[in-house]
């Protein structure tokens, strides 16, 4: 596997020794497949160390370096080698050249062959995973023609087939180069054979060849030799030559093998035989390779046991040298600290990195030119790890630090520095994001742009394209943050642009990249309401992540995790709660596992897991559940935060805030109160310390304390906290406006809304107006990301000046919120009808106010509508409540009884749900929607319906006489005349007027049937006697 720590690689190439002059001999060599090499003239070599490239020689391939400041030991830099037609085969060991008393091995061979030859592996590992992939389809089929399997089994098994076809599909370029360049004439005949079924796209068959070679056992054998002909040296030299000629190729045939397994994704017998190689050998490179496998798998625990080891070899060299291996101790100290880095054991971490350091800076005061490199990456590194434990200020001066040194040694040196130098501009854009320096960030992604811009002009390579997509990724960050969304966007593409090219062309390389990629734009996506967008971003990156974490599970897992966390976020914003739950869940389930084999790197992210949970069930009224979650990440980020308080501390204050807001919600005032101070206390002190970093979420602690000392109604409390956070956001405001407005407008509107709860009502117009101000500027720039707060901003003045009665504004409010929650709904049913809803309805009771009764009922009718759809799964019932009361007071009001009737005969069912499930609660209802029901259905000359209703209503609630009219005259139209007088007669003194005036209704709208009206009349001559 391609090592992707930066600091590895940095550190080989920068790590040089002391400063001598020597000349390297070497030999240039045609590859000729299985027969022997041939010396080759005409080439050029030239290696960093050397001030002069040199043309090997015609006759016998020589060429000799004339090397600057180097010794025995030390590596030479890179290596440009130049010849027509021709490119480096043996390119890895070229990258490993160091000053050694053997002659330098060069091997080139021809571009062409070379190129078809990886093109043929390349079909051939293709064509193997299409045909592997038909056999399993018809063996599945098969299966299923016997009814074997059920249909979730099959459609299971059938999955299953395909994702094992595309993961063998998406890794096989990676490893064809590297199996291309096995040099078949350095290794058995046995390997060779297997080489050649590999080529002839028998993969089995050389895989089971290559088994078949035990060369493990081989290697065991050829040791025991060396070390028998070492004892017998003086009459064996010929055994111990012998020997580690075996020695040679059979590790050759076991790299070969390796490579192999790669090539069939088969990492654990890779790792095997890599740490058999480590193991057996002992040399330093055969550890290190086992070592850097292991932490790129994220085996932490062997990556940590064979640096260990490497530190153990080059100390027992250094007793005869010490000088000699002091960089290498050295940078044995800085990859330990980097590997601690990566599991979280910072305090080791640090320790350790100061330590490589410090030989750096030592070596670096006699050697500067050599040395100085090295130096800068160590303090590149420790900024990192500073950064992740919020010591920002003594990062930020480390990684300026790394940047001067980089920028002084590209001014003469730019095709070496350039590329370290468009590192440390991306680090420290990193670093900008995190502080919320965005205007910073801003500028180092940019100079980052420019130094690639410079290299691509000078190197002509692919090897930093991956540096541009970050530099663009981190622009678009900063752009994202500060709400210039369009840009971020353009910028979010162009990174995927990048990475997506990278990714066809090695996608086992690039593909974790190109997931996280799609990560980053869907939220974006998701930030701007673009919910479809961000689901099929986050899809295609769940869909990557999967894919890589069944190959691979300890290396991409967590990334695996992460995705599951994303898509549940979303999820949760768009209220499909229960899919939300089952990715929380599934990243829940993961990140578990990884903690209990390694809590120190997986605690925090299993403590956000917890903490996402039990946001969603607080948000769906499952108090008791988010409770515990909330206090299972609490407990974690209590030990982490002792254990490292500068990186940890922000996300315990976010587990005090967010169980506050919970003990809020469950009036558990006391226990919020408590909770809101220990997060503010925290929040202080790091704002103290960093008020770039942390000021915003300082500001975030004071408007929530605020809003429980509004909900207890302390008032004076809440508005002096309320004041404390708008002080703060203004401040911020005032020198980034696009990125802390947003939350400027929110504080405006939260101190509206204490004024108007304590019936200040002209200071919570003014402050409602500020806010509605800043929306509207934010909505024209973009309408997706603001319109949602816009239109609430509407709605809030709308309420104000309802209560205020002033009727006629309050309209005008309500149809510009509505106007936008139109909008929103048609994109989003789902997040946005409910706030249509509410708003047709407080229009409505607008329109009533003004006695508009006529064009009340239209909103009235569209508010009902959905409260009756929400109803039916039991929520919003108040709303449900009040609207059909309303609703049906005012069609009487319009005597629109045909439309009551409809209205009430579709609601009916749903009323007396509600009446059987809380008759306290929904009796009134209940009784007054039976009275109006069976008035109406009267007027539609349904009396028979309108007597069953009227006795219903009685039943519901006795008391109410009202209902004895409406029963009273479905009785006499259907000619139960001795029912209806009794009626009449017993509630005459109570009900005479209504009795009257129903009669005089029903005529006007003719429902008094032709038969039935002189028993009207004798009704009517009851009532009116004395």
């Amino acid at each position: 596997m391609v090592v992707k720590n930066a600091l590895f690689v940095l550190l080989a190439i920068l790590s040089i020794g002391k400063a001598l002059a020597i000349d390297q001999i070497g030999i240039a060599y045609r590859y000729n497949g299985k027969k022997q090499r041939t010396p080759l003239g005409g080439v050029y070599i030239k290696v960093a160390t050397s001030p002069n490239g040199v043309v090997s020689q015609e006759k016998n391939g020589l060429f000799v370096l004339k090397l600057k400041d180097r010794a025995l030991g030390d590596a030479m830099g890179d290596a440009i080698v130049q010849k027509s037609g021709m490119i480096v085969f043996n390119k890895e060991e070229v990258k490993r050249w160091h000053v050694q008393k053997d002659a330098l091995v060069l091997i080139v061979c021809d571009a062409d062959a070379f190129q078809k030859q990886k093109n043929n592996l390349i079909a051939i590992g293709r064509s193997q995973a299409e045909k592997k992939y038909k056999q399993k389809l018809e063996q599945l089929k098969a299966i299923n023609a016997k009814q074997q399997l059920n249909i979730d089994q099959y459609y299971a098994k059938l999955d299953s087939i395909e994702k094992e076809r595309n993961n063998a599909l998406a890794h096989m370029e990676e490893y064809a180069d590297m199996f291309a360049r096995i040099d078949e004439s350095e290794i058995d005949t046995l390997a060779q054979r297997a080489i050649e079924l590999f080529n002839q796209g028998q993969l089995e068959e050389s895989i089971k060849l290559f088994e078949k070679g035990n060369y493990l056992e081989k290697l065991d054998d050829a040791l025991k030799v060396k070390a028998q002909g070492e004892d017998l040296r003086q009459k064996a030299d010929s055994a111990v030559t012998l020997a580690n000629k075996d020695i040679d190729e059979y590790t050759k045939s076991i790299q070969a093998q390796v490579a192999a397994y790669k090539m069939k994704n088969e990492w654990d017998k890779a790792g095997e035989l890599l740490k058999g190689l480590a193991d057996k050998l002992q040399t330093l490179d055969a550890i290190w390779n086992y070592a850097v496998f292991a932490q790129n798998q994220n085996i932490f625990t062997e990556a940590e046991k064979y640096l260990n080891l490497y530190k153990k070899s080059v100390l027992c060299l250094s007793v005869s040298d010490p000088q000699r291996y002091k960089e290498k101790i050295a940078t044995f100290h800085v990859a330990l600290g980097s590997l601690y880095a990566k599991t979280n054991r910072h305090k080791e971490s640090e320790y350790l990195i100061k330590k490589g350091r410090e030989v750096f800076r030592e070596i670096a005061k006699s050697n500067p030119q050599i040395y100085e490199p090295a130096f800068a990456a160590c303090n590149i590194e420790l900024a990192s790890l500073l950064s992740r434990n919020q010591r920002f200020n003594e990062s930020k001066d480390l990684y300026k630090s790394g940047l001067e040194i980089f920028k002084r040694l590209a001014e003469t040196n730019s095709q070496e520095y350039e590329p370290f130098l468009l590192k440390c501009y991306i680090a420290l854009a990193s670093l900008y994001s995190i502080t919320s320096q965005f205007l910073n960030e801003e500028q180092m992604a940019k100079s980052a742009l420019k130094t690639y811009q410079k290299i691509e002009t000078t190197i002509k390579s692919h090897d930093f394209d991956l540096d541009l997509a970050s530099s663009y990724m981190l622009l678009a960050e900063s752009y994202h943050k500060t709400q210039r969304f369009d840009e971020s966007e353009k910028e979010y593409k162009l990174a995927l642009e990048v990475i997506k090219s990278l990714a066809d062309a090695n996608p086992q390389a690039y593909e974790p990249y190109l997931a996280a990629s799609y990560c980053t734009i869907a939220d974006l996506y998701s930030d701007t309401q673009r919910f479809n967008e961000a689901e099929l971003m986050y899809k295609a990156a769940l869909e990557i992540r999967n894919r890589l974490a069944e190959v691979n599970p300890q290396a991409y897992e967590p990334d695996l995790a992460v995705s599951y966390d994303s898509f549940a976020s979303l999820y949760h914003t768009t209220q499909r709660f229960n899919e939300a739950e089952l990715m929380y869940k599934a990243a829940l389930e993961i990140r578990n596992r990884l903690a209990e084999v390694n809590p120190q790197a997986y605690e925090p992210d299993l403590a956000a897991s917890y903490h996402n949970l039990a946001t969603l069930y607080s948000d769906t009224q499952r108090f008791n559940e988010a409770e515990q979650m909330y206090k299972a990440a609490l407990e974690i980020r209590k030990l982490l935060a002792n254990a490292n308080p500068q990186a940890y501390e922000h996300e315990l204050a976010m587990s005090y805030n967010n169980l506050a807001n919970l003990y809020t919600d469950t009036q558990r005032f006391n226990e919020a109160e408590r909770m809101h101070k220990a997060a503010l206390e925290i929040r202080k002190r790091l704002s103290s310390a960093n008020p770039q970093a942390y000021e915003h979420e300082l500001a975030m602690s004071y408007n929530n304390l605020a809003l429980l000392y509004s909900d207890t109604q302390h008032f004076n409390e809440a508005e002096r906290m309320h004041k404390a956070a708008l002080e703060i956001n203004k401040r911020l405001a005032a020198t980034n406006s696009q990125a802390y407005e947003p939350d400027l407008a929110m504080n405006y509107n939260n101190l509206a809304v204490l004024f108007y709860n304590t019936h200040r009502f002209d200071e919570a117009e003014q402050m409602y107006k500020v806010t509605l101000e800043i929306r509207k500027r934010l909505a024209a720039t973009n309408s997706q990301a603001y319109e949602p707060y816009l239109a609430m901003s509407y709605n809030n003045i709308a309420l104000l000046y309802n209560d205020t009665q002033r009727f006629n504004e309050a309209e005008q409010m309500y149809k510009a919120a509505l106007e936008i929650y139109k909008g929103l709904a048609n994109a989003n049913p789902q997040l946005y009808n409910k706030e249509q809803a509410k708003c047709q309805f407080w229009l409505a009771v607008s329109r009533i106010e003004q006695k508009k009764y006529s064009e009340a009922l239209s909103p009235f009718e569209k508010a009902l509508d959905f409260y009756k759809k929400e109803a039916e799964q039991g929520a919003s019932t108040d709303y449900y409540y009040d609207a059909i009361s309303r609703l049906q007071q005012l069609y009487l009001l319009e005597k629109k009884y045909s439309q009551a009737y409809l209205c009430l005969k579709q609601n009916i069912p749903i009323i007396k749900m509600l009446y059987q499930s809380d008759k306290s609660n929904f009796a009134k209802l209940m009784n007054s929607v039976l009275v109006n029901l069976s008035f109406c259905s009267i007027s539609e000359k349904q009396y028979a319906e309108a007597e069953a209703y009227s006795k219903e209503a009685l039943e519901v609630d006795s008391t109410q006489h009202f209902a004895y009219g409406n029963l009273a005259a479905a009785l006499l139209f259907q000619g139960k005349y001795q029912e209806a007088e009794k009626i009449y007669r017993q509630y005459k003194s109570e009900l005479k007027e209504g009795f009257l005036s129903d009669f005089e209704e029903f005529a006007k709208v003719g429902v008094i049937p032709k038969n039935r009206e002189e028993d009207v009349e004798k009704i009517k001559n009851i009532l009116e006697e004395e």
